[in-house]
C-alpha cells in the first residue's frame, strides 16, 4: 500500500483496529494527537517510523534513541502539530476484471500490470505514535492505523498471502488469525485451554516466555558451574596464601605465644587476614565486573542495536547483589582460612622460636 502526505510518499502496511484499542499500549500514550473515537471515521494514526520513511522527522522528547535522527537533505524536521490535521492519501490496488486477459502468455509477456488499478482514499491525520523500540508489541506493526469500520470499506485485493488464493473459504466470518488479550497473565492458561477446546491452534506469549526461561536456565546452569569452579580455585588460593604466611611467620607466631598470646587470639588474627583478602577480592571483582558490563552495553548499543532504537541496559547491579557479593566473599574466605588459622594456633612456641 502507498500513502502520500503532501508531496512525500512511501509504502507501508495498513492496520484496521477498533476504537477500544485506544485504551491499551501503545495507543493510549501517543506522541501527539489522539486515538480515533469512531469506527467509521476517515481519520488515521500514523507511526513515527512511517513519517521518517517519508523524510519527515517529528522530534520525540520522550525517546531515548541511540544517535541523532536522520536529518539528511531529503529529511525535514517539523513539529508534531504541523502534521496533525493534514490530509493523507491512501492508494490501494484492486483487480480490474475488464483488463483480465484470457491468454496466459499474453498476461505474462505484458507483465500483468494492466490487471490492476489504483484507488485513492483520503484520511485526516489524527495522531502520531511514539517512536517504538525493537522490544515493543509486535502484533501492532502497521505503519498506518485506521478505524476498523473504515478499513473494511477500503477497496483492496482480496488476499494478503498466496495461501489465501489456494484455499481460503469465502465469507465475512472467515479470519486468518484472531488476537486475544487476557485480562492478566494468570488467566492466559484458562483462556488458552478454552480456545484449544474450540479446535483452534494457539500461539501464546506464555510459550515464548517459557522457551526464554528455559534458555536462561541453561545459561545460568553453565555460568553457575563456571562460578563454582572459580570459587573452589579461589578458596584453594586463599588456603595456599595463608599456609605460606604461617610458614613465613613461624617465629612471629612463637614470639606472640611467648609473650602471652592465646590460641584464640592467634586464630582471630588469621581469620581477620582471610576476611580482608575476601573483601579486597570482592571489591576488585565488582569493579572489574562493572567495567566489563559497561563495555558490553556500549558495544551492543552502538554496534548491534538497529539505528534509532532506544539503548538497552543488559546488566543490573542492585544494592542487595553488591552487599551479598561482599558478604559471600567474606564467608568463602573465612571457610578457606579455617585450616590455616587452626594450624597457626597449634604452633609450638618453643619450636617456633628455634625456627630459622
Amino acid at each position: 500500500m502507498r500513502i502520500q502526505l503532501g508531496e512525500k510518499d512511501t509504502r507501508t502496511t495498513l492496520q484496521a483496529l477498533p476504537v477500544s484499542m485506544g485504551a491499551y499500549p501503545p495507543f493510549d500514550d501517543l506522541l501527539a494527537g489522539d486515538f480515533f473515537e469512531d469506527d467509521t471515521a476517515s481519520v488515521a494514526v500514523i507511526r513515527w517510523e512511517t513519517l521518517k520513511a517519508m523524510g519527515i522527522i517529528v522530534p520525540d522528547p520522550g525517546s531515548r534513541a541511540v544517535g541523532v535522527p536522520d536529518t539528511s537533505a531529503d529529511a525535514t524536521v517539523v513539529p508534531a502539530d504541523s502534521v496533525l490535521g493534514m490530509r493523507l492519501g491512501v492508494f490501494t490496488a484492486v483487480l480490474d476484471p475488464s483488463q483480465i486477459r484470457l491468454n496466459p502468455m499474453q498476461a505474462i509477456l505484458g507483465g500483468g500490470a494492466g490487471m490492476f488499478r489504483e484507488t485513492v482514499n483520503e484520511f485526516v491525520v489524527r495522531g502520531i505514535l511514539k517512536q517504538q523500540t525493537a522490544f515493543a508489541e509486535q502484533h501492532f506493526r502497521g505503519g498506518l492505523i485506521v478505524p476498523i469500520g473504515t478499513g473494511r470499506k477500503l477497496p483492496r485485493l482480496g488476499f494478503s498471502t498466496v495461501w489465501d488464493l489456494l484455499g481460503r473459504e469465502d465469507g465475512e466470518d472467515s479470519f486468518e488469525m484472531i488476537y486475544v488479550r487476557a485480562e492478566s497473565m494468570g488467566k492466559t492458561g484458562p483462556v488458552r485451554k478454552t480456545i484449544e477446546d474450540m479446535g483452534l491452534s494457539v500461539v501464546s506469549i506464555a510459550d515464548q516466555l517459557q522457551d526464554i526461561r528455559r534458555g536462561f536456565l541453561i545459561v545460568d546452569s553453565i555460568l553457575g558451574a563456571v562460578g563454582t569452579i572459580a570459587l573452589f580455585v579461589a578458596a584453594l588460593g586463599i588456603v595456599n596464601t595463608m599456609v605460606m604466611s604461617i610458614l613465613e611467620r613461624t617465629r612471629e607466631i612463637g614470639v606472640m605465644k611467648a609473650i602471652g598470646g592465646s590460641e584464640h587470639q592467634i586464630r582471630m588474627i588469621f581469620f581477620v587476614e582471610a576476611a580482608t583478602i575476601g573483601v579486597i577480592g570482592a571489591v576488585f571483582g565488582l569493579l572489574l565486573g562493572w567495567g566489563v558490563t559497561q563495555v558490553a552495553n556500549l558495544v551492543v548499543n552502538t554496534r548491534l542495536m538497529p539505528a534509532g532504537e532506544a539503548p538497552v541496559n543488559l546488566f543490573y547491579f542492585p544494592v542487595w547483589l553488591i552487599v551479598g557479593a561482599v558478604a559471600f566473599a567474606i564467608l568463602v574466605s573465612l571457610a578457606a582460612g579455617l585450616y590455616p588459622a587452626h594450624r597457626a594456633a597449634r604452633v609450638d612456641p618453643v619450636r617456633a622460636l628455634r625456627h630459622d
